[in-house]
């Protein structure tokens, strides 16, 4: 689901709760009007007027009510022992998805103290809601990576922005007790399949996936079948997936560009515009496209409060809103690197190099 849907189910889901309004008078109404408002606000929507009002007329007894049965819900969250298994992840994606709208709900908690004159500090339980908050984050982080977290979250991935209560957690490339011995990698189960559609897709799991590859042959030659389905379909692989498929040794991402390439300074270039999604740059909160209009091709990089972004040795120029960055590629048939900063100072860096394929 893209974010665009989920804005629009939110919508409907305010609009039907303004209907319902007047019989959100008890703690758990007050909870699910809560957490939508928590949705909203997350996804920078504006409240319908009706919301307003019933936020401001919200009396400390009725949200300390509230405060007090989120708290005891999520102190007893189930979490799995190991989330690397079907069953696993099956329990983790309850569990995150519980989780992350108990943090809606509080931020809406937050919101109705706001417009009500009222210091959330001051309502009963609400310190021991933000401790039971923070425990449960923690005990999620410490049987997942963010990786494997943001899969579990399904559609509310969209939620998610660097402020989010994912920030602080280690992604894959943090975790050292993920490293397997080389014992370990040879005998290690083949990952679940959602963990490989998201290596495939979203350059997730790479150290853990990539580790077994190295040691599976089997593995490798699943994936490689994978590949092919997906391609087959129309699916963006992304370029951590492109570069293993190049081979460990080259660890290029070859990007297929159809028709030949025109000198940028040729006057004769066709005007019509092709464009090359490029995927995700996990772990860098970050799309790519590959656009070739008239006879120039142009990398752009669209993110939100990116630090910086250099193709080539050179950095990318970018809009006044630092959302999107371009950057003119002078000889894309030979590889270049292509480097991106996260506002949280991660990451993500890879060579490619662009192939022209016959139409």
């Amino acid at each position: 689901m893209s974010r665009e849907h989920l804005e629009a189910e939110t919508a409907a889901a305010l609009a039907g709760l303004v209907k319902g309004l007047d019989a959100a008078t008890d703690a758990a109404r007050a909870r699910l009007v809560l957490m939508v408002v928590g949705d909203a606000l997350r996804l920078g929507m504006t409240l319908p007027p009706p919301l307003y009002t019933w936020l401001r007329t919200r009396s400390a007894d009725l949200l300390a009510s509230t405060v007090r049965d989120l708290g005891e819900d999520l102190d007893q969250l189930l979490l799995p022992a190991d989330a690397r298994d079907d069953e696993g992840f099956d329990e983790l994606e309850r569990a995150v998805a519980e989780l992350d709208r108990a943090h809606s709900t509080q931020l809406g908690i937050v919101r109705a103290c706001l417009a009500a004159h009222l210091v959330p500090e001051q309502l009963r339980g609400y310190a021991a809601l933000v401790e039971s908050l923070t425990a449960a984050t923690r005990a999620i982080g410490d049987v997942a990576d963010r990786d494997m977290i943001e899969d579990a979250l399904g559609d509310r991935r969209e939620l998610i922005d660097g402020g989010s209560w994912l920030s602080d957690l280690r992604d894959s490339s943090e975790r050292g007790d993920d490293v397997l011995s080389e014992e370990d990698l040879a005998a290690a189960p083949r990952p679940p399949d959602h963990v490989l559609a998201s290596y495939l897709q979203h350059g997730r799991h790479a150290r853990w996936v990539e580790g077994l590859m190295d040691r599976q042959p089997r593995l490798e030659e699943c994936v490689s079948i994978l590949t092919e389905e997906l391609e087959a379909a129309g699916e963006v692989l992304s370029l951590k997936a492109l570069a293993r498929r190049a081979g460990r040794s080259r660890g290029v991402a070859v990007v297929k560009l159809e028709g030949a390439l025109a000198a940028a300074d040729t006057r004769e270039a066709s005007t019509e515009e092709t464009i090359v999604r490029l995927g995700s740059l996990h772990p860098v909160d970050a799309e790519a496209l590959l656009v070739r209009h008239g006879g120039a091709i142009d990398l752009r990089v669209f993110g939100q409060m990116l630090r910086s972004v250099r193709v080539a040795g050179a950095d990318a120029s970018h809009d006044a809103s630092a959302t999107q960055w371009v950057a003119r590629l002078k000889s894309p048939t030979e590889p270049f690197v292509l480097r991106v900063e996260g506002p949280h100072g991660e990451i993500f860096e890879t060579q490619l190099v662009v192939e022209t394929v016959s139409r």
